[in-house]
């Protein structure tokens, strides 16, 4: 995802990349590559349940 900034500036380190750091551009880089985590799963439930209305089967 970051080759194609490159002419932003933007330098991956593979190592830093591969221990899961918090910063992975190389020392020096014009940009600063932060690693944000995520968790796309709960996001999109999230999303779903906020427009799908919940019933309750055991109603009658």
């Amino acid at each position: 995802m970051c080759q194609a900034a490159g002419w932003l500036g933007v330098q991956v380190d593979p190592e830093r990349n591969r221990r899961s750091e918090a910063c992975i551009s190389v020392s020096g880089s014009a940009v600063d590559v932060l690693v944000i985590p995520t968790n796309e799963e709960r996001a999109v439930a999230e999303q779903m349940l906020s427009i799908i209305p919940i019933t309750d089967k055991h109603s009658g």
